[in-house]
């Protein structure tokens, strides 16, 4: 699930047609992960459902403030305290990703499947 996202979903088990942000658990990923792609068989009727959540995810990413470049300071930290295996240093993009992981591996997810709907037609900002 991690590289792959969801398997794909029946939408009847948890009622992804209809679904409503009001009453979905929260818990529970969004609809459009069950989904997966355009390809998936419930793609025609969930389409409504996945172009909603699919809004719903770039909105956040454009509001996010995780895509900041680490200060000279921050590198330098993590490069002391997470030695290179090769002896060498540390990408800018290595780094940034090491140092906020969670957060990188959700946006690395959305961003994963905004590609496969073909809705990467945003540039997200990145604060330095």
């Amino acid at each position: 699930m991690l590289l792959h996202g969801y398997p794909d979903y029946d939408p009847e088990a948890l009622n992804i047609k209809d679904y409503d942000p009001a009453t979905y658990p929260s818990w529970l990923p969004l609809p459009v992960y069950f989904v997966d792609s355009p390809d998936s068989s419930f793609y025609p009727e969930c389409r409504r459902t996945v172009d909603r959540n699919l809004d719903t995810i770039v909105d956040t990413l454009l509001g996010t403030q995780e895509f900041r470049l680490p200060s000279p300071e921050e590198l330098g930290a993590f490069e002391e305290s997470n030695p290179h295996p090769d002896g060498g240093r540390w990408c800018v993009a290595e780094q940034t990703i090491g140092n906020y992981f969670r957060g990188s591996h959700f946006i690395i997810r959305d961003l994963d499947i905004l590609r496969k709907f073909g809705r990467l037609d945003f540039e997200v900002p990145v604060l330095v």
